[in-house]
């Protein structure tokens, strides 16, 4: 227009130069408006009316949010706002800068509506009309959720959080992971009868959505309960504020998954066994397929306890607790060796939403164990580097002895058995609780050992009988110098002392 008003050749009328003036005069105002307050469209207003259902009654005393999907204007105006609709069902929002915007009305769980906006004109007053709709609940169960955040002061709608929703008693459910809208607020529809853990961290860019449903799996959440087929259930979720460590380092912190176990010890008669050393000969730790889980939290956790030394003692109550990162749901596999009793194969199963739990472990068939001293028959000094075997001596030790070692390499079958079984459902990792040189253990069935540089060498889990003891120098690689012996009785829980002079 002002091109046709400078450049014209034939003189413009007079109305034209009056709307020229007006279009001048309303870029200053606009000017104005941009020095005094900082943005253009200070002024703007959206307003409008809530109905009932049946949309023509006002609904009074309905929340209504303000919101948007532009991140600059969250940001700017401190999106989203609340605001309540007064008895004539109407609500305001003043100083609206130009946008687009979404306006939501409430009222509890049951009813919503939403409609979006838009403010095209600086000083624009946008009519939204509202009518409120009740949530469908034929397929199913409703889940209406808010993800909130510790801010400055209270707590906050957090807008475009990652929510995942998973089921703690139903391995068929699959996990679901959602992003909150603009108001922070999600919805899930068709939710079967079942208890559900609701996580929820802040928005994170540059990371993949398996590695963020990792975090998701791993931090504590929101559990619900969801006991009718058609029903709404309303939940408040708090985004994680351990998330930011991991949108950075790209690695779950081992801590999250740190769960308790405590393992109680109990004997014949169901006795707890008092300060019996135990030891983890093999664990394997598994996990569901549809979970995602970071073998690095093993190494990390390995690596936080490498310090750890000596064995681990049962209390008077013959407990003993671990902390082993699992994430829910999985299942932990461990063969444990305690002291005077044969190996043990324990199955533990890891619920979702618990950090502690316990375990009962039943052992069975008691064993001996024998300290066999060796010394120099002529100088009588200990003799270090001598090995010391034991075998059965009498025909109905060598049967008890033959079931003894079917019995643990029947376990060791189960072990097998079940780690064929759980590959295509489940994927397994090696969790190394014990050093590995507590695998030894699983070899007792050899019993063979070797004296220290005291001469004493100490033979554990010793099935009840009579054995020969055999003590031998090897002189070369197979080569045996001299071999001498002697014959004892192993007495379940007891200890046999022996001295061999060779």
């Amino acid at each position: 227009m002002f091109n046709s008003v400078m450049f014209n050749s034939s003189p413009a009328p007079y109305p034209m130069r009056l709307t020229v003036i007006g279009q001048c005069v309303r870029c200053l105002l606009m000017l104005c408006q941009v020095a005094l307050f900082g943005s253009i469209g200070i002024a703007g207003v959206i307003s409008g009316i809530v109905f009932e259902p049946d949309g023509e009654t006002p609904a009074p005393k309905v929340e209504v949010w303000l919101s948007s999907a532009n991140i600059r204007l969250r940001e700017q105006l401190h999106l989203p706002r609340k605001t309540i609709t007064d008895e004539t069902g109407r609500y305001t929002f003043n100083e609206i800068p130009e946008g687009d915007y979404t306006v939501r009305a409430l009222r509890g769980s049951q009813h919503r509506a939403t409609q979006n906006t838009r403010v095209s004109m600086p000083t624009a007053r946008v009519g939204c009309m509202l009518t409120l709709r009740r949530l469908p609940t034929a397929n199913g169960a409703v889940i209406v959720g808010r993800v909130v955040t510790k801010g400055g002061v209270g707590e906050r709608l957090l807008p475009d959080a990652v929510v995942l929703v998973r089921s703690t008693n139903d391995a068929n459910f699959t996990p679901r992971q959602i992003t909150a809208d603009e108001f922070g607020m999600f919805l899930i529809t068709g939710i079967p009868i079942g208890r559900y853990m609701i996580t929820a961290v802040p928005p994170m860019a540059n990371v993949s959505r398996n590695r963020l449903q990792q975090l998701l799996i791993a931090i504590p959440g929101r559990t619900i309960d969801v006991t009718e087929r058609n029903c709404i259930v309303t939940v408040t979720v708090l985004a994680s504020e351990e998330a930011s460590s991991f949108a950075t380092t790209q690695r779950i912190p081992f801590q999250l998954l740190l769960k308790q176990l405590k393992l109680r010890i109990l004997g014949q008669q169901h006795k707890p066994i008092k300060g019996a050393t135990v030891q983890f000969i093999r664990s394997y730790l598994f996990v569901p397929r549809e979970q995602w889980f970071d073998r690095r939290v093993i190494t990390d956790w390995l690596a936080a306890r490498r310090r750890e030394r000596g064995p681990r003692v049962t209390d008077n109550d013959g407990n003993i607790t671990l902390e082993l990162p699992i994430p829910d749901n999985s299942m932990l596999l461990m063969e444990i060796l305690v002291s005077g009793y044969m190996p043990k194969f324990v199955k533990v199963n890891a619920p979702a939403g618990q950090k502690q739990f316990e375990v009962t472990v039943k052992c069975a068939m008691p064993t001996g164990r024998v300290k066999v001293l060796v010394k120099d028959a002529n100088a009588g000094k200990p003799l270090p580097e001598v090995y010391v075997r034991l075998l059965p001596a009498d025909d109905d030790t060598r049967e008890a002895y033959k079931e003894w070692q079917r019995k643990v390499r029947g376990q060791a079958n189960m072990l097998r058995a079940e780690l064929t079984k759980a590959r295509g459902k489940y994927r397994i990792y090696s969790l190394p609780i014990d050093n590995p040189r507590s695998r030894n253990y699983a070899r007792v069935y050899l019993l063979v050992g070797r004296t220290d540089k005291n001469g004493v060498a100490e033979l554990t889990n010793i099935p009840p009988g009579a054995y020969q003891v055999y003590a031998w120098r090897a002189g070369g690689r197979r080569r045996r110098r001299s071999a001498h012996f002697k014959i004892i009785h192993v007495e379940p829980a007891e200890m046999v002392e022996v001295t061999i002079k060779m």
